[in-house]
């Protein structure tokens, strides 16, 4: 589709010498005001005539005008004045493959929701991932690097949400901070811990792994195996509180009877084949599975459904999330989950990111969203067994 007249096409501009060219210079060239050229530039029929618009973007496209460089100029004149110079852009942090997961995903959408309605734009922009390969096919980056887009530098953007691991994001913080000033930049960090330096929107996983194991313990499970990651991981950390206290509260002690399995990648499925025969085969009086999220226990559950176990007839399995559907023949949801309000979540990340853009005040707040148990099919008293695997 041909380009709108009057509208210029950056990628066809040219530079001549090291002069960047003005408004003031097309003026000039055209024997117009500079306005007039401004507003020919934007397409502004209104007060320019559809001749006049073509012939004034020929002759700046011809000097190489490019207004993206008279935007770093407006941004240095407003700072001198203590001014701000708001983009409405965004920028957002997350795990490249989040698309693939439906929980990512709806949080995802809850953040795009709230910029649309305020007048945002989005610049997405991968976290660091030592999972990925040190660089695509064909790309010159450095390896083991999160390329850092260059609006950043140019002050393009106004604020950041970011979700990803702490440790990993630390990456990513360190090339920031070599553009723009982390400690004054609007920026949220959601779910995966307390970022310094910038507001954080958490959920209450103490609270809902602790409903989850009470669920089971009043079922009548004691012995129940609970997928985390390793020490330091505070979602996991904030979990085991929870089923802690849920053990405490009914005299049952935790150490003989919960039991970890501890997963080293987010590789779901080939790290639960790996670890479970052998958590198993070490706990052979296990009835239940708390999962970390729905992904882990539909991977559970085709686990034991190949080593002849039912859910939740021989097993009991609850998830965390309540975002990937387990269905039954008639399409009713099978898993008995902890929900997790991920749309919120989404939403109100980017309300607050969109507050302290527009009020220029980096006041930092964390907000802690609360989960509740959904029960569901996946969950039964436990049987007694005669083989396990």
């Amino acid at each position: 589709m041909a380009r709108p007249t009057g509208i210029i096409d950056t990628n066809h501009y040219r530079v001549t010498g090291k002069q960047v060219v003005t408004l003031k210079d097309v003026a000039a060239r055209c024997g117009v005001h500079f306005v007039t050229v401004s507003r020919a530039l934007r397409g502004d029929t209104r007060n320019v005539s559809q001749e006049e618009i073509a012939r004034i973007s020929a002759i700046a496209a011809e000097m190489g005008y490019d207004p993206s460089r008279q935007q770093a100029a407006r941004r240095l004149a407003l700072s001198k004045r203590d001014e701000t110079l708001l983009n409405h852009v965004i920028g957002v942090f997350f795990p490249p493959n989040f698309m693939a997961a439906s929980y990512f995903s709806t949080l995802f959408q809850g953040i795009m929701e709230v910029l649309e309605w305020e007048g945002f734009g989005l610049l997405m922009t991968h976290t660091y991932s030592p999972r990925l390969p040190s660089r695509p096919p064909g790309s010159s980056a450095p390896p083991d690097t999160c390329l850092i887009p260059p609006a950043y530098a140019r002050g393009d953007v106004d604020g950041m949400i970011a979700l990803a691991n702490p440790r990993l994001f630390e990456h990513t913080l360190a090339r920031l901070q070599q553009t723009v000033p982390i400690e004054n930049f609007p920026s949220v960090f959601l779910l995966t811990g307390i970022l310094p330096g910038c507001a954080n929107v958490l959920i209450d996983n103490q609270q809902g792994a602790y409903l989850a194991a009470v669920h089971l313990l009043d079922l009548g499970h004691r012995d129940i195996l609970f997928l985390r990651y390793p020490e330091g991981d505070y979602t996991s950390d904030q979990r085991l509180k929870g089923y802690t206290q849920a053990y405490q509260e009914r005299g049952i002690n935790p150490q003989l009877h919960l039991h970890p399995v501890v997963l080293q990648s987010k590789e779901t499925m080939p790290d639960i084949m790996e670890a479970f025969p052998t958590a198993m085969r070490n706990h052979p009086e296990t009835t239940a599975v708390l999962a970390y999220n729905d992904r882990h226990a539909i991977y559970l559950n085709y686990y034991f459904s190949n080593n002849g176990l039912r859910v939740p007839e021989d097993i009991s399995i609850v998830g965390f999330d309540d975002s990937d559907s387990w269905v039954n023949a008639q399409g009713e949801k099978m898993l008995t989950t902890v929900h997790v309000p991920s749309l919120e979540i989404g939403r109100i990340a980017a309300q607050e990111v969109i507050r302290m853009v527009q009020e220029r005040m980096v006041t930092r707040q964390t907000t802690i969203l609360p989960t509740h148990l959904v029960v569901r099919a996946s969950t039964a008293p436990p049987r007694l067994r005669t083989s396990m695997l």
